[in-house]
Formats: C-alpha cells, structure tokens, sequence
C-alpha cells in the first residue's frame, strides 16, 4: 500500500468514526461542557410544547445557578438541558440518556408530570433528584428525591379549609390534566368531603387549551356556590374573561399558579378569588437573583425561577460536598442552606420543613 492510499484510508476511518459518534449523540439535548468532569447535572424542562415559557423560565434559572456555584466554588461543572415537550414518555427517555450517556450525579425535574416519569429510573439508579415540583407522590418511599416546595397535601388541605371557613357547601373543579392538577384536585375534594360539603361537577382539560366555554356552561349549570380553577397562568386569565363573558358567577379558589404578573395585572377578573400562594420571602438572596436574572435575560424571573434556582443549587452543594450518592442525601438530610426561597432544610421524607402556603382573597371591590 502506498502512502497515498494510507493516508484517504485514515480520512476514510476518521469520518465514519465522526459520523457514528454523531448518531449516537442524543437529540434535543442542550450540552454545556467545561473542562473539569467533578460535577455533572442534569434537567428535564419543557423547552417545546404548550407550556415552553415555564420551561424556558426554570432553563434560565437553573443555567444561573450554575453559573454562579462555579464562580463561588471555583469549580466547573457539566451540565445538561433535555426537552420533555411535557410528555411522560419523552421526560423518561430524557432521564435515561442523562443518565447512561451523560452519567450524570442529578437531576433537576420542572414539573410533578416530569418528576414522576423519572424518579423511578433514578432511584434505581441511585441518582439525586432535586425539585420544585409538588404533587404529593413525589417524595413517597423515595431514598434520593427531596422537594424544597411544600407538597401539594398541604395547598389542598389549606384551600378546602378556607372554603370550609366560608360557609360553601358545594364545588365545581375544573383542572389541568396533569400529575399536579390531578394531585391537588384529590387533596382538595377529600377535604372538602370530610368537612360536610360536595362536589357538583368536575372535569379537566389540556395544557394547550384556550377555549373554556363548553366547560364552564357546565360549572353553570350545577350551580355550585365554588370552583376550583387549577390552571397554567395565561388559561387564567382566559378562563375568567370567559366566566365573566358566561354570566357565572361562583366564588373563585385558585392554586399557586394564579400568584403571577400575567394574572393579577388583569385587577378586574381577578376581583373575589381566593388563591394560595408560597409565603413571601424578602431577603438580601432574592434580591440579588431578581437583579441578576433581569440583568442577564432582560425579564423579570417568571413563575417558580427562584424555586428552580434553589433545588438546582442545593443539588450542586450536595454533590460537591459528598463523594457518592448516599453521601449526597446524609449531607441534604444534615444540613440547612439560605436560599432564594429562604432557609432550606429537608425531614427525613425528603420534604422541605417550615415551608408553607398562605391564602390570599383579592377584595371584591
């Protein structure tokens, strides 16, 4: 063989070797890589899809908190953003290339649907899960998920209650299709049974829907004195535009959702209802992440960035701070951080303690 020959034999190798490297290079998957391989993390948002604003907002929430445990360590860290498009199937897939592929120590799920496709795979796997996701099932008989959100068991509870305190002895529910709303639909209406009142109607739609009449004719029909609105924050508004446009006129609860710009500046609709919301936290931590997310992606952070930041931060000081996993949850289950959320700090289920709900009713008039 001649030196010619050798040479386009070598070109020939080297091109098929980059060419099955890239078809084993998962698609869809965001990849940033420093130099350094200590920490690997991982994250399945909802970067597609009908609710893609929310995972652009935890995206960007959870690149600065990388960002800024790298500069505050003076470490690097490799992390990777899959795109669930909130499917089930494709969140689980997403976890299995983190995982396999990307070998990485944790991931951070955006929301209950996500959480619970995955942890399955990742506590086989004796991955960390941390995340702000709240449905009740999250953190049951789990070894390495903790939430820094108070679990939806408490916003249910807390919201029947109140309608209890009222005097409403008969609801409608109209809900997300979704692990969260489903979740927090069940806590709601074995509350409100328990307390002596019913439950008149209930259905649920998509996160992708606009058009709300058909169900809201009828929550009209029924009659209740409530209705339970859980909804993503634009079919908020649309839905109560479209209550007002049906002459309904039930007494409004809403879940946590409802605390964001794109619902409360509309101060008309939002006139009666009662909605929970995560107590307020003021701290010099919030104020410095507000003033670097606006100065770094030109917004304000959206619906659940400082919950997004936190668990993406608590995931990264435990995996620093420990050499395997089960180190990383003996250091999560011993330790107490100062957060954008305020003080964090997990019971032995993997739940946040002291971290409750409060409810707001917006005046009437």
């Amino acid at each position: 063989m001649n030196k010619i020959q050798f040479l386009l034999g070598v070109v020939v190798v080297v091109a098929l070797i980059a060419v099955f490297v890239g078809a084993l290079q998962p698609q869809g998957l965001f990849i940033f890589q420093n130099k350094d391989h200590a920490l690997r993390l991982g994250a399945v948002f909802p970067l597609t899809g009908p609710i893609s604003s929310y995972g652009q907002t935890w995206s960007k929430s959870f690149s600065l908190a990388i960002s800024d445990f790298e500069e505050q360590n003076d470490v690097n860290v490799d992390f990777f953003i899959e795109d669930s498009q909130m499917d089930p199937k494709l969140a689980l897939s997403s976890a299995q290339k983190l995982i396999q592929l990307n070998n990485v120590q944790a991931i951070i799920p955006g929301s209950s649907r996500e959480a619970l496709a995955i942890i399955p795979l990742t506590e086989e796997n004796d991955v960390l899960v941390v995340t702000a996701a709240s449905n009740p099932k999250i953190t049951e008989n789990r070894n390495f998920v903790f939430r820094i959100v108070p679990s939806d068991f408490i916003q249910g509870k807390d919201l029947a209650q109140f309608a209890l305190n009222k005097g409403l002895k008969s609801f409608s529910v109209l809900s997300l299709q979704s692990d969260y709303g489903i979740g927090l639909t069940n806590v709601f209406e074995k509350n409100l049974l328990n307390g002596g009142a019913r439950i008149d109607f209930k259905e649920f739609f998509s996160e992708s829907e606009t058009d709300f009449r058909t169900h809201l004719l009828k929550i009209k029909n029924a009659a209740s004195q409530g209705v339970l609105i859980i909804a993503m924050d634009k079919q908020y508004v649309s839905i109560l535009s479209q209550m007002k446009e049906l002459g309904l006129k039930q007494k409004v609860f809403a879940s946590e959702v409802f605390n964001s710009g794109v619902v409360l500046e509309n101060t008309e609709l939002v006139k009666g209802v009662v909605y929970s919301k995560y107590l307020a936290v003021s701290n010099p931590i919030s104020s410095k992440f507000e003033a670097e997310y606006f100065s770094r992606f030109g917004e304000k952070p959206g619906p659940f960035a400082a919950e997004t930041y936190d668990a993406t931060l608590v995931a990264l000081k435990a995996l620093f701070n420990s050499s395997n996993s089960k180190g990383a949850k003996d250091f999560l289950h011993t330790s107490t951080f100062s957060g954008v959320t305020g003080n964090i700090q997990f019971d032995l289920n993997g739940e946040p303690i002291g971290k409750s709900f409060t409810l707001v009713e917006i005046p009437s008039s």
